[in-house]
C-alpha cells in the first residue's frame, strides 16, 4: 500500500471513527439523563408521600399519650428495646444512635413571662420536665421506614420528630436521619423521702 492509498484509506477512516464514538456518547450521555429523570421523579413521588403521610398525621385527633416518664436507671434501655422491636417489625436498621445530654429542666427562673435564660422551647414544659434529645439514622426500604415511622407515632409515650434528613441509598436501601427527643420526669422518691420520716436513733444516757 502506498503511501497516498493510506492517505485516501485515513481520510475516510478517521472521521467515519469519530462520528461513531460521537454518537455513542451522545446515546450515553441520554441514557444517563433519562436514569436521573427517573430518579428525580421518584424521589418527588417519595417525598410527596412523605408530606400526605405528615398532613395525615396532623389531620387526626389528638390522642391519649404519656407525657414523660420517671428517670430511672431501665428508662433509656427501655425506650431503645421499644426503638428496636419497632425497627425489627418495619424490617428496618437503626444504624445510628447518638444519646444527647438531657436539657436543663425547666424551673421557675426560666419560665415563661420571667428573665431567666431558658430558651422558649424549654419554657413551654411543666416544671421538672427534662427533654431528652437523641440523633437517631435509620435503614431500609421505603415502605419499611414508613411503617418505623407510623409505629413510633403511635407509641403511647410523647415523643418529638425534628430535623428530617432523607437520602437515597443503593436500591432500595434509603436512609432517614432525624432528631428524636422523649420526655423524663424527676425519679421516684425512696420511701423514707416519701414519707419525710426517718427511725429515729436511741438517746444516750
Amino acid at each position: 500500500m502506498n503511501r497516498s492509498s493510506f492517505y485516501n484509506i485515513a481520510t475516510i477512516a478517521v472521521p467515519l471513527t469519530c462520528f461513531l464514538l460521537a454518537i455513542g456518547l451522545v446515546f450515553y450521555e441520554i441514557h444517563r439523563l433519562s436514569t436521573l429523570k427517573a430518579e428525580s421523579h421518584q424521589t418527588a413521588q417519595q417525598i410527596a408521600q412523605v408530606e400526605k403521610i405528615i398532613h395525615d398525621i396532623e389531620a387526626q385527633p389528638p390522642s391519649e399519650k404519656i407525657p414523660a416518664v420517671p428517670q430511672t436507671a431501665n428508662e433509656q434501655v427501655d425506650f431503645l428495646n421499644v426503638l428496636r422491636l419497632f425497627a425489627s417489625e418495619s424490617r428496618v436498621t437503626i444504624s445510628r444512635w447518638s444519646n444527647a445530654t438531657p436539657l436543663a429542666p425547666v424551673t421557675t427562673s426560666n419560665a415563661p413571662g420571667n428573665n431567666g435564660s431558658g430558651n422558649n422551647a424549654g419554657s413551654s414544659l411543666p416544671s421538672g420536665i427534662t427533654p431528652i434529645a437523641s440523633s437517631v439514622e435509620v435503614t431500609g426500604p421505603y415502605s419499611g421506614v414508613r411503617r418505623f415511622f407510623y409505629d413510633l407515632l403511635q407509641e403511647k409515650r410523647l415523643i418529638n420528630m425534628t430535623e428530617f434528613r432523607w437520602s437515597r441509598g443503593q436500591y432500595p436501601q434509603t436512609h432517614v436521619s432525624f432528631t428524636l427527643t422523649r420526655y423524663v420526669s424527676p425519679p421516684p422518691a425512696t420511701a423514707t423521702s416519701a414519707s419525710g420520716t426517718a427511725t429515729p436513733t436511741n438517746p444516750t444516757g
